[in-house]
């Protein structure tokens, strides 16, 4: 299903343009993540779910979402980072709400792929220009 359709221009005019479609199943899928406990709770209500990590944030609006996403993986294994990685001891995930978030109906959700290798540590939150704005941190299978 779509679920988000960008457009715009990258000249000299630059625009950009976003539309959510607010389908059945986008609600379905949004009912059934917040039907849970989340993993931890924080600005956004951080869930795990079938390899997901999904942030759910209500009410949300675009102050919320203005700030960059930082996501820190920390590996049961070091090898299993790429090596670029392993001296840092975690994955940098980090992205823009614009990369991966939806805005419906006074709702945000973002969700994100995992890693597909054993995690011992998550932290997550939001940093500005002046540092981390909110953070949470969290073992997987376990409530903070």
């Amino acid at each position: 299903d779509v679920v988000k359709i960008d457009t715009g221009r990258v000249d000299g005019d630059a625009w950009r343009a976003t539309h959510v479609v607010v389908s059945p199943n986008l609600t379905l899928r949004y009912r059934s993540i917040v039907s849970r406990e989340p993993a931890a709770r924080a600005e956004f209500d951080v869930y795990i779910d079938d390899g997901k990590l999904h942030y759910v944030k209500e009410p949300c609006g675009e102050e919320d979402i203005t700030d960059r996403f930082f996501l820190h993986v920390v590996p049961d294994d070091i090898d299993d980072l790429p090596e670029d990685r392993r001296e840092h001891g975690f994955d940098n995930l980090d992205f823009t709400f614009d990369e991966r978030g939806l805005l419906f109906g006074g709702k945000c959700m973002v969700s994100v792929d995992l890693p597909q290798y054993g995690i011992a540590r998550i932290t997550t939150g939001q940093f500005d220009g002046g540092g981390r704005v909110w953070e949470v941190g969290f073992a997987p299978g376990t409530r903070e």
